[in-house]
């Protein structure tokens, strides 16, 4: 399931890639490749967004929503 993020959905794909998209018009706004397979949704931690990948392991992902050029 996508995360909810204020107007954004933050989707988490098998392949490692994540998508922050607008929730009301399904516009993709930014994208990031993990180059890893990802087992789960996005979650909150306190302030940090995270992703589990196959290994265990947990991505930050808060660069998804820097501000572009």
């Amino acid at each position: 399931a996508p995360l909810v993020l204020g107007s954004q959905l933050v989707v988490a794909k098998q392949n490692g890639d994540v998508w922050a998209i607008e929730a009301q018009t399904g516009t993709v706004q930014n994208r990031l490749a993990l180059k890893q397979a990802l087992t789960a949704a996005p979650f909150v931690l306190g302030s940090q967004v995270l992703v589990p990948g196959l290994d265990g392991s947990l991505h930050r992902i808060e660069s998804l929503f820097a501000p572009g050029p």
